[in-house]
């Protein structure tokens, strides 16, 4: 019996077909190209993140530093009006340094005579 052309083929045993598994070799040359630029990679990436992080304390301290240097203003405000003559005087009343009836000024006047 011939066969032809469009005849369906005839199975006579299970023939075993191979595979191919396509490797990829890896050569010394590639692996150590592989390794520097892994290599690169991770220091450029830590670098990122520290300079990200020192950012964000940079902010973090330049935010303290004006809250200090608020903080710096208010004490001069409060230092000069300790040393101006009404906030003397009326710490004086508190004290019983001076009687509530004199008028301001008139202490230093009996202590001159």
């Amino acid at each position: 019996m011939r066969r032809g052309k469009n005849d369906p083929p005839v199975v006579t045993g299970v023939k075993k077909v191979k595979t191919r598994r396509l490797r990829f070799k890896f050569k010394p040359l590639s692996l150590l190209l592989l390794f520097f630029i892994v290599s690169i990679l991770y220091q450029l990436g830590l670098g990122l993140f520290g300079l990200v992080v020192n950012n964000y304390r940079l902010v973090e301290l330049q935010k303290k530093l004006v809250e200090k240097n608020q903080l710096i203003q208010l004490l001069e405000i409060e230092k000069t009006r300790w040393h101006t003559d009404e906030f003397l005087e009326k710490e004086a009343r508190k004290l019983g340094l001076m009687k509530e009836e004199e008028p301001p000024g008139a202490g230093s006047e009996k202590q001159e005579e």
